[in-house]
């Protein structure tokens, strides 16, 4: 799965211990993958949040449910 912003891009591997993180801004052919650098962490677990979280409404949404369901049911996202 990837995500992409306006300066960053994550591709993130299920089940798998490695991925790929690159600046755009200064790496805009994705030579130096910044996925393990230490700097990198907090943008990584930021992009790899919105990720998962995109996952979670678009699964939910397309799924169904939202449709099929009783109006007491609904997802609540944490902030």
């Amino acid at each position: 799965m990837m995500i992409r912003t306006g300066t960053h891009k994550l591709v993130y591997y299920v089940e798998r211990p490695y991925g790929e993180l690159y600046d755009l801004e200064q790496d805009p052919d994705e030579m130096e993958n910044l996925y393990n650098a230490d700097e990198y962490q907090l943008l990584r677990q930021q992009l790899e949040g919105s990720l998962f979280e995109w996952l979670a409404r678009s699964s939910y949404y397309n799924s169904g449910y939202k449709n099929q369901s009783a109006p007491m049911y609904e997802v609540k996202w944490l902030d």
